[in-house]
């Protein structure tokens, strides 16, 4: 795995994080 696969993977892992935080907030916005 090269250096930008895994930033790249890491990225993904972040948005998800941000999405679920979002989800359980009641989506602020629609």
């Amino acid at each position: 795995m090269t250096t930008e696969e895994a930033m790249r993977e890491h990225m993904v892992d972040v948005l998800i994080k941000k999405y679920l935080e979002w989800l359980k907030a009641g989506k602020p916005t629609s």
